[in-house]
Order: C-alpha cells, then structure tokens, then sequence
C-alpha cells in the first residue's frame, strides 16, 4: 500500500463565514490526505467551530476578524462541525458538514 505523501496532497481553502445560525458555506468537502485551511469570520457575534473527530476548537470574534484554522484530513468520513460558543437562541442548530472522500487504496487498484 502507498503512503499519502506531502507531494501527493493537495492544500484546499476555503472563506467561511460563521452568522446566527449557519455556516456560509455549511458543507467542506475535500480529499483524504489534503491540507485544509478554513479561513473563518463572523457576520454578527462572536461564533466559534468545533470538528471533534480531528481535535479542532476555535473562537471566531464578532468583529469579523479572520481565524485561520489548519489541518491534515488525514482521516475519511462525514463529520459535523458545530459552533463551540453560545451565540443565541439557535446556537444548538449551528452546524456544518465536513466531506473527507476516501482516497482510492493500492489494494483496490487490483
């Protein structure tokens, strides 16, 4: 089996932006393997972003400064990413999806 090495890996970014109660875009869909950079603001108050699964956690201020979060999608699946700070009434709807799409394995080639 091939190892996903750095130069076989891809940087994905992404603008999202973070409002009462959505994510601007609500789904991220990237490779297996791929470097992603989420560029976050906020429209209105302060947000924040959680994705469990790969140990992210961020605050995202309401004066629409930009957090940039990074990291390997080094694992595949369909995971949330919900805000991680009490915006308001419709805080507990404020989620997202992150598409991780498996890379093909040498296995499956055969």
């Amino acid at each position: 089996m091939a190892s996903l090495g750095r130069a076989e890996a891809a940087e994905r970014s992404f603008d999202v932006t973070a409002s009462r109660f959505e994510y601007e875009p609500s789904t991220i869909e990237v490779d297996e393997g791929d470097h992603v950079v989420l560029h976050l603001r906020s429209s209105d108050a302060t947000h924040g972003v959680s994705i469990k699964e790969y140990r992210i956690k961020a605050r995202i201020p309401r004066t629409g400064e930009v957090v940039t979060v990074e990291f390997d999608a080094t694992r595949a699946g369909t995971f949330v990413f919900a805000c991680s700070e009490y915006c308001g009434f419709g805080h507990s709807r404020m989620k997202g999806t992150l598409v991780v799409n498996a890379k093909p394995r040498e296995e499956a080639r055969r």
